[in-house]
């Protein structure tokens, strides 16, 4: 047991929102989780940076545990505002905490 351990239950509960989880059978649960979308910088056509939104969320471990990543595999999350994302990649929050905080790069579904 660690001292971290709960507090991505207080995190996510303060900071969080509902969001749906849908996998690859289009089986939807419905996860508290936290949905930024960041500043960055990217290229444009041109070799121009501009300002873009980086989309992430960031969920329980045990909850992230059975969640597939990557372009092709087929989980998404869908927002109350009906924005849809895939999940690309996770990194660990770096919490030693068991149900610390994982965080996955999205891509919008247009």
């Amino acid at each position: 047991m660690s001292l971290f351990d709960g507090m991505s239950d207080i995190l996510t509960g303060v900071h969080g929102a509902p969001v749906t989880h849908i996998d690859g059978a289009d089986v939807e649960t419905t996860i508290q989780a936290i949905f930024r979308e960041e500043p960055d910088e990217a290229p444009d056509d041109r070799g121009n940076d501009v300002l873009t939104l980086r989309p992430y969320l960031a969920v329980a471990r045990d909850i992230a545990a059975g969640f597939v990543t990557g372009p092709e595999a087929g989980d998404r999350i869908a927002l109350s505002n009906i924005r849809q994302f895939r999940l690309l990649a996770a990194q660990s929050g770096g919490s030693p905490a068991s149900d610390g905080l994982v965080y996955f790069d999205l891509e919008e579904i247009i």
